[in-house]
């Protein structure tokens, strides 16, 4: 008797975007031919900025830009945020540009308006995985990322020593207590626009939520194989309904 080999689902929460480029480009063919789906960069900031980044989209015909901002204000890190934050400093940034990803250094813009606060918000181009993911769903020329300027110095403050020094993780209420917020812009062709956010507490706690949900999901509802962006995965709009218990709220405007 020959039994079949067991097909296994995977989701994970990296989000740096060298690994999220390396896990398309290495296992999309083999997760295909497996039967299996792959979704990377499955946290806070790679789950509802993908979700959004497509929901903002939809209201623009012909996109010549997206941006994609994490606009997090500083909290608590985990050990293992400053260690990762430590690597993709060491690293240039990518953009997505005429249907290429290359790295730059370059710097594209130094704020982004929200829906719902009065000013801009000034950031830091930083290295963000919808920059990886969002081409994959989005037709659309260029993909920039940034992040709030204020949590990118912080970043950019850490030295090796200070991780080894850091304790594992963030004391739990500090921990609750956090917000994070994923903003996107959409600018077309005919400078039509868009805009659209997604933001909760405790980033951590959430992330821990989102990538639960997606592993249910594909077990349940089931997606295409091979290595996939999260709105490639689910519905959009329907997952981020689903995070609304645990403190997640969303908006979409066009412009």
């Amino acid at each position: 008797m020959v039994s079949a080999t067991p097909r296994t689902h995977y989701v994970d929460t990296a989000g740096e975007q060298g690994y999220l480029k390396q896990v398309f480009d290495s296992f999309s063919t083999a997760a295909e031919h497996a039967g299996v789906t792959v979704i990377p960069g499955l946290a806070d900031d790679g789950g509802p900025g993908d979700l959004i980044a497509h929901l903002a989209a939809e209201r623009v015909a012909q996109i010549d830009e997206l941006t994609i901002a994490d606009l997090r204000k500083p909290s608590g890190a985990t050990r293992g945020t400053a260690r990762s934050m430590l690597s993709v400093r060491q690293e240039d940034h990518l953009v997505y540009r005429d249907g290429e990803w290359v790295r730059t250094s370059a710097a594209s813009r130094s704020s982004i308006a929200v829906p719902g606060l009065s000013e801009a918000v000034p950031t830091i181009e930083f290295a963000l995985p919808g920059v990886v993911t969002i081409p994959r769903h989005v037709e659309v020329r260029r993909v920039t990322s940034v992040l709030r300027d204020e949590v990118a110095a912080a970043f950019n403050s850490i030295t090796p020593e200070l991780v080894e020094a850091m304790p594992e993780g963030p004391a739990e209420d500090a921990r609750r207590a956090a917000r994070w917020l994923m903003a996107v812009e959409v600018v077309g062709d005919d400078a039509q626009r868009a805009a659209g956010v997604a933001k909760g507490v405790d980033g951590y706690g959430t992330t821990a939520v989102i990538a639960v949900e997606g592993a249910r999901r594909l077990v349940v509802d089931g997606a295409k194989p091979g290595v996939l962006a999260p709105a490639q995965a689910f519905d959009p709009a329907n997952f981020l309904d689903f995070l609304a218990p645990f403190g997640v709220t969303w908006s979409v405007e066009s412009r």
